[in-house]
């Protein structure tokens, strides 16, 4: 995770955290994707640091190969862990669909 030292941009890192945290998921997402796009990935690495990884799950279960989710290139491996021990039955399942998410398949290599 990236850290700033300026007071002011961890205010909003946080704050944005907070509003990301409040939205349904695929606003939630939307805003992210914008927010990478305006900040960048570390900008935005650092504020999903931030969100709990519940919300995270909820934003992952509506992605798939169709509709792929900008959180699956920037999730670092400690909120890939987070993530998977909220929902592992759901995740499971998906390991055992004849469908994986892009999820499942870009982050693969980390369970090998």
């Amino acid at each position: 995770m990236t850290t700033f030292p300026d007071n002011h941009l961890e205010t909003r890192l946080v704050k944005a955290a907070e509003q990301i945290s409040k939205m349904p998921a695929a606003v939630a997402e939307k805003a992210m994707e914008d927010i990478a796009h305006k900040n960048g990935d570390d900008f935005l690495q650092t504020i999903l640091a931030h969100i709990s990884p519940m919300k995270i799950a909820d934003m992952l279960k509506r992605s798939d190969f169709s509709n792929p989710s900008i959180l699956t290139w920037i999730m670092t491996p400690r909120i890939i862990s987070q993530v998977i021990k909220k929902l592992p039955l759901f995740w499971m399942g998906v390991l055992d669909s004849e469908k994986p998410s892009v999820f499942i398949k870009s982050k693969k290599m980390l369970w090998i």
